[in-house]
């Protein structure tokens, strides 16, 4: 019976961490790919996205640090630039988010 309720308390243990909130975030947001690059590998600006992304996320659970992210990057997609914003916002817990868009590179 004694072994039951460990095995019962760790697994209560485990799903409680495993479904825990987005706080856990700690990862870094992804670098996107710079517009030259990606304009130099296409050939051109005709066809390519520009992606933009911009706010405020916490480092650790805790709250006790706030970092600043703002970034600019091309894509061959529309659909790769959404991705691109998926995974940032995937990857922190933005506290604020100031600018998040997608659209056709002006040039």
């Amino acid at each position: 019976m004694r072994g039951g309720l460990l095995i019962a308390g760790t697994l209560a243990v485990a799903l409680f961490l495993a479904a825990a909130p987005a706080d856990a975030q700690t990862g870094r947001p992804p670098i996107p790919p710079t517009c030259r690059d990606v304009i130099a590998a296409h050939g051109g600006t005709k066809g390519i996205w520009q992606g933009r992304f911009s706010g405020t996320y916490e480092r650790s659970f805790l709250r006790d640090e706030l970092i600043s992210f703002s970034r600019v990057g091309c894509f061959t997609s529309r659909k790769a630039c959404e991705r691109w914003i998926y995974d940032v916002r995937s990857a922190a817990n933005f506290l604020f988010e100031r600018i998040v868009r997608c659209e056709p590179y002006p040039g």
